[in-house]
C-alpha cells in the first residue's frame, strides 16, 4: 500500500529547481552518512548527517518560496486530508509552521464580505444609513478552513 504524500513531498515533486533531487536521498544521507564517500574523519560523518537533516527539514520550505506561483503549482495536487496532515504537523514542526505561516503571510487576505441590505438610494439622504450593511465574516476560521480556501478546496 503506497503511503500518501505529504504536502512538503508535493512541493518537492512540483518543483524545477535541481537541488529538488536531493529529498529524496536526504534519509540515506542521515542514516548512513557515510554511504558513497570515503570518511577521513569520523567528526565529518556527523557533520554530513546533521546537514542533511536541516536539508530535509527547510529543503520544502525553501523550494515553495522559489516557486514562479505556488498557490497554482499545488492547487490541483492537494487534497483536504494532505492540508489537515499539514496543518497537524505544524505543532510538531518548525519547519511546517514557517511554511504555513508564509503561505498565510503572503496568500491569505481576510476581507470581510459586506451585504447592502437595500441598493436603493434615497435621492434625499445620498450618504444613506451607514449601519444598512451587515459585516458578515464575523466567523474565526481555523488554518485548516484558511489553507482550504487558498487552495480551493471549498
Amino acid at each position: 500500500m503506497k503511503k500518501n504524500k505529504s504536502f512538503e513531498e508535493i512541493i518537492v515533486e512540483v518543483s524545477n529547481e535541481q537541488i529538488s533531487k536531493l529529498y529524496p536521498i536526504l534519509d540515506i544521507t542521515i542514516e548512513k552518512p557515510e554511504t558513497g564517500i570515503k570518511i577521513l574523519n569520523n567528526s565529518a560523518k556527523f557533520v554530513i548527517r546533521d546537514s542533511a537533516k536541516i536539508c530535509k527539514e527547510y529543503l520544502p520550505l525553501h523550494l515553495f518560496i522559489n516557486l514562479d506561483n505556488p498557490i497554482a503549482s499545488l492547487q490541483n495536487k492537494v487534497t483536504k486530508d494532505i492540508l489537515t496532515n499539514f496543518v497537524n504537523s505544524c505543532s510538531t514542526s518548525k519547519s511546517s509552521k514557517l511554511l504555513k505561516d508564509y503561505i498565510f503571510q503572503n496568500f491569505w487576505t481576510n476581507n470581510e464580505t459586506s451585504i447592502p441590505l437595500e441598493n436603493k438610494i434615497d435621492e434625499d439622504d445620498i450618504y444613506g444609513d451607514y449601519s444598512s450593511t451587515i459585516i458578515e465574516n464575523n466567523k474565526t476560521l481555523d488554518d485548516l478552513e484558511k489553507l482550504c480556501i487558498i487552495f480551493k478546496l471549498n
